[in-house]
């Protein structure tokens, strides 16, 4: 038979490690939440540079497209930055 006092220990033991466990699994899921907007926000990134690289005719007509140029280079190598730290 097993005393109060050790079931006591042993239940607030477990408690602890299921408590751990799960902040564990939020913090895991906040930085898989934060990888995949990384990914989103790079894709896109991506997605307008090439539209910057080869721009349609009316892109072209309606001018702006080197100041959008200047501003996916500056996100570009601003994130390149922030990669190698």
């Amino acid at each position: 038979m097993i005393d109060p006092v050790s079931t006591i220990a042993i239940a607030t033991s477990a408690f602890s490690a299921l408590k751990k466990g799960m902040q564990v699994g939020k913090d895991l899921q906040d930085m898989g939440n934060q990888l995949s907007q990384w990914a989103g926000a790079m894709s896109d990134l991506d997605y307008a540079d090439k539209q910057t690289q080869k721009p349609s005719v009316f892109q072209i007509l309606g001018g702006g497209i080197e100041q959008q140029a200047m501003e996916v280079f500056s996100a570009k190598k601003k994130e390149m930055r922030c990669a190698l730290n």
